[in-house]
């Protein structure tokens, strides 16, 4: 039997289902037809893939198997998730997975925000002496001011950005390493790349969250944003990538959504398609104004 093959998916919406045992696969089929996402029918972890005992390519074969007996000939993906060392990479890679979830959340440090002025500086030490920070690096964050949204900026102290660097500066670095790993893995194939630090015992606060996008800036780690439905928040601007920001056919993006904007302009809701307009947050129009990079394309 010829079986399907997975794919990169790069900018197209997706969705991955998670087929724990290897036997929905139908039904995941039947959802996704009836929807434009691009769907991730393989998606396991090595933990889950441990405690089921399957091997990356039993994953993957259930899924294949499910697709040809369906005649299914669209584009798919294959999610290698939570994947946590090298060796797990080359395993799911050799299997041909398309997708890879790094999970560097061991990496962590969750005392961080608890540990003596003494200490924290005993830990910067370190980072610096084992060159996961390099000499001078906190010139790059200090005595700067950083403007995140039309009416917020952030600024780090020196403890605050110890703080941060003690707790995340590690985690990143390892990213790097498992992100090498994926490219040798799949020299001359496309791939997509996904980090998640999501098992942690510590809140990331608004600093947290600046210190690791500037230092995956830092390290020339290009960063992807789409917004794939209602990108109407401070937040929703704060975290969007300034250099590559994409958007979804039918999303829109804006500091606030045009329902509370005619609400806060005491409009009544029938005026809510002419503020939407005089807005310019759909697609096309965030092209014009060069606010977004493009449009991402629809699965077909």
């Amino acid at each position: 039997m010829n079986l399907p093959q997975p794919s990169a998916l790069g900018l197209r919406k997706s969705f991955g289902f998670g087929d724990r045992l290897g036997l929905a696969t139908p039904g995941h089929l039947a959802a996704v037809v009836k929807s434009d996402f691009a769907p991730i029918f393989a998606q396991q972890s090595v933990r889950e893939m441990e405690r089921t005992k399957r091997s990356p390519q039993e994953v993957l074969s259930a899924a294949q198997r499910a697709l040809a007996a369906a005649g299914y000939g669209q584009a798919w993906g294959a999610d290698a998730d939570h994947h946590k060392t090298p060796e797990d990479i080359a395993k799911s890679a050799a299997a041909g997975f398309t997708f890879f979830t790094i999970d560097p959340s061991a990496f962590v440090n969750n005392e961080a925000d608890r540990l003596t002025p003494q200490a924290l500086e005993g830990e910067i030490a370190r980072l610096e002496a084992d060159g996961v920070l390099a000499k001078g690096w906190s010139r790059d964050y200090l005595g700067r001011r950083f403007e995140v949204a039309a009416r917020l900026a952030l600024e780090f102290t020196p403890e605050q950005l110890h703080r941060a660097a003690v707790k995340y500066a590690r985690p990143l670095a390892h990213a790097a390493v498992m992100s090498e790993a994926i490219a040798r893995s799949c020299a001359g194939r496309s791939f997509d790349v996904e980090v998640s630090i999501d098992e942690t015992d510590t809140v990331t606060s608004p600093l947290d969250h600046l210190f690791c996008g500037l230092e995956l800036k830092r390290r020339g780690v290009p960063v992807t944003s789409l917004v794939i439905g209602e990108g109407g928040s401070g937040g929703a601007l704060a975290l969007a990538s300034h250099t590559e920001l994409w958007i979804a056919p039918d999303g829109y993006f804006a500091v606030i959504g045009p329902e509370s904007a005619a609400a806060i302009l005491k409009l009544p809701p029938d005026e809510v398609p002419a503020v939407a307009e005089r807005m310019r947050l759909r697609p096309q129009d965030l092209v014009a104004l060069g606010v977004v990079q493009g449009i991402a394309p629809r699965l077909t």
